[in-house]
């Protein structure tokens, strides 16, 4: 069974590069052009890496809209997160620009005319009330499914 087990470090973005750049450079471009790559990487299992990828690819993106607790990237790695107080402000360390007070229910979209807080979720819920904005809990939903929909594929179809 095909393995994805790269020598160097810089290999494991080869694919997602190939696919960003050719189609910034041609947005109507065959599909052939990057599923190559992926028939010779993983014979066979092709067709179910490139699910794998699409479902785990858009899961960073979620996480960088809907929760950016600082603007700064020397802080705030979503990969890599470092926890958030959830009632004491005085900690909000390394957050120090989420809004006041800095604690992990008030940290901002990075759209927020597109996705509310947890805070102003939570007030809405208890007025009975809702605004036409993203939950959280539908955010955390699409998060779930979209890992559910890529590791239920790689280790079945792809190998560990």
């Amino acid at each position: 069974m095909p393995r994805y087990a790269p020598r160097w470090d810089w290999e494991k973005y080869a694919y997602s590069y190939r696919v960003w750049g050719r189609l910034i450079y041609s947005p109507n471009a065959d599909p052939d052009s990057w599923k190559r790559y992926l028939r010779h990487q993983f014979g066979p299992g092709a067709q179910a890496v490139e699910t794998a990828l699409g479902n785990a690819s858009r899961i960073l993106p979620i996480v960088t809209t809907a929760h950016d607790p600082s603007a700064a990237n020397n802080s705030y790695w979503p990969e890599l997160y470092l926890n958030h107080s959830i009632v004491d402000a005085a900690h909000y360390a390394p957050y120090s620009d989420t809004p006041a007070p800095r604690v992990f229910g008030n940290v901002s979209p990075l759209d927020p005319q597109l996705f509310s807080r947890i805070n102003d979720f939570a007030a809405e819920l208890l007025k009975g009330e809702r605004d036409a904005k993203y939950s959280p809990v539908e955010v955390a939903q699409w998060i779930e499914d979209h890992a559910v929909a890529a590791e239920k594929i790689w280790p079945k179809q792809i190998g560990q």
